[in-house]
């Protein structure tokens, strides 16, 4: 590889400005901070029509899976933001237990606008998850069959999976789901005054019942035989684990059809960080006067790679493809016998 302001200057003092380059070059830079000074920048070999084409293709499964993280990462944040707010009214319950009605409804609207936020994103990742496999994949593709009897076996199975994709429909057409809150305070004395105090969500089944016919024949029957006041905070917890599972799937399938795409892309990384700590490719080039000041001016069009999310594909690979197991000595001793004497009829 070749510093880049070598390379240019070799190629402007021969050819004269303006002068472009549209070949894509592999390339690497050193480290860098947004807003920093611009790094060195290593040019390399330009790329061939089939290493182009490799990378395109794999530059693509790392970005669909990087987007899948994304949406399972919105799922686990408004998750934490649930119980970071139940455990914040807890701590203000602890140093002012003596509730009023505004305090009250202060905390009715924060765990609702909390549940809201985290049915919101449950939501959103499993629409958007499917809408993403079918145009990746296609509709009849084994990553939409794998990401939909994940997510059958999920309601089949789970009853907190079931209400909580149903308790979103409730939500969009006939209002807030928290019905009641139970709060319990206490002191202890020890070297200095504990005060302890808990705070429990309830869901309200008749409330829930009666507002809304949408609940299904499955979930139904199972919301009527939940008691008139049931927990909220647990069916959240047992439903983020459903999702997880269901992503287990997702993210399995797709890794399998990533890895043939990324393999590539793993090899340019290789070659290109022989000479910078970042690996990258240069798309175009182009060096010309600065109409005013007269002083050249050169455009650089380059994409690093995504070394991190790309290895960390690899490693899942590895995890996924089957390993080969020794024979036993039994095994190795038949297969000898047999080679010599035949095998046994």
């Amino acid at each position: 590889m070749q510093d880049i302001n070598e390379f240019i200057q070799d190629r402007v003092r021969v050819l004269g400005l303006p002068w472009s380059c549209d070949k894509t070059r592999l390339a690497a830079t050193a480290d860098f901070e947004l807003g920093g000074v611009n790094p060195p920048i290593a040019v390399g070999r330009v790329l061939s029509a089939s290493e182009l084409n490799d990378y395109d293709i794999g530059n693509k499964a790392v970005f669909d899976y990087f987007t899948s993280l994304q949406l399972l990462k919105v799922v686990e944040f408004n998750f934490e933001a649930f119980g970071t707010k139940l455990d914040d009214l807890s701590s203000d319950h602890a140093e002012h237990p003596n509730l009023n009605a505004a305090m009250v409804h202060a905390m009715m609207i924060h765990v609702n606008a909390a549940t809201l936020n985290f049915l919101g994103a449950m939501r959103t990742y499993l629409d958007h998850t499917e809408t993403r496999l079918k145009r990746q994949f296609g509709k009849d593709s084994e990553q939409v069959a794998a990401f939909k009897g994940a997510a059958s076996k999920s309601f089949d199975s789970s009853f907190a999976y079931r209400f909580v994709y149903r308790l979103r429909n409730f939500t969009q057409h006939c209002g807030m789901p928290l019905g009641h809150i139970a709060a319990n305070a206490s002191q202890q004395q020890t070297d200095a005054t504990t005060k302890i105090a808990q705070l429990d969500f309830f869901l309200d089944r008749d409330h829930l019942l009666r507002d809304f016919d949408g609940w299904g024949n499955v979930v139904e029957p199972d919301l009527r035989s939940q008691p008139a006041r049931f927990p909220l905070q647990p069916l959240i917890e047992a439903t983020v684990a459903e999702i997880r599972a269901i992503n287990a799937v997702v993210s399995r399938s797709e890794i399998e059809a990533a890895g043939d795409r990324v393999s590539g892309l793993l090899n340019l990384i290789d070659e290109a960080r022989q000479f910078g700590e970042h690996p990258a490719i240069i798309k175009q080039i182009e060096v010309k006067l600065d109409e005013v000041s007269h002083i050249p001016k050169m455009d650089i069009q380059l994409e690093r790679l995504q070394v991190d999310t790309i290895a960390d594909i690899d490693e899942l690979l590895n995890l996924f493809r089957p390993r080969k197991t020794a024979k036993s000595a039994r095994e190795r001793y038949r297969e000898g016998w047999d080679t010599v004497f035949g095998k046994d009829e």
